[in-house]
């Protein structure tokens, strides 16, 4: 991670309008918990460039942190910038579910189901999650740590698999090959 931040530092260094090492940056620091300065990176970047990915970042920090109205307008702007990105749609829902709001939150899931496709197990594991169907969503999850083993770590923090990390075998999934 020390290298990784080495070099994210330096490409800002050497090209400071360019937006994507700032949010690079953010990712390590979100793996390091060192939650204040992900979230002044991720907005420097979404000002150099606004799309969907450091709002969606912003959002699953602020989820962490359990500031879920900061979240929701994180991935509300996430789904603004990009509507036809489904799992934009499915972070925005979970949110919405915390919050209580359940029949928006089933409006997005329901946009989420249409733009995701059927293969991509990680991202239907989520969506399952948030939507409450646990079967649905191990089975998922399985197949997509099957295909791509190293999503371990990221799985068992995503917080659109929270709605099942209390699973035993959610728990199993995680620890499966570790």
């Amino acid at each position: 991670r020390e290298e990784a931040i080495e070099s994210y530092c330096r490409a800002i260094e050497l090209d400071p309008g360019y937006a994507y090492p700032y949010a690079n940056l953010a990712d390590v620091y979100v793996d390091l918990k060192r939650y204040d300065e992900a979230i002044d990176l991720y907005r420097k970047s979404a000002d150099l460039k606004p799309r969907a990915k450091p709002y969606n970042a912003l959002g699953n920090v602020y989820d962490d942190l359990g500031r879920y109205e900061e979240a929701l307008r994180e991935h509300r702007r996430a789904v603004e910038l990009q509507p036809d990105d489904g799992m934009a749609h499915a972070s925005l829902a979970s949110v919405l579910r915390k919050l209580g709001r359940e029949e928006e939150a089933a409006e997005h899931l329901a946009q989420a189901r249409q733009l995701l496709p059927p293969d991509d197990h990680y991202d239907r594991a989520c969506l399952e999650s948030i939507a409450g169907n646990v079967e649905a969503a191990l089975e998922h999850l399985a197949q997509a740590l099957e295909e791509k083993p190293s999503r371990r770590a990221w799985a068992a923090r995503d917080p659109d698999l929270a709605w099942i990390s209390g699973d035993p075998r959610f728990q199993a999934l995680i620890k499966k090959g570790s």
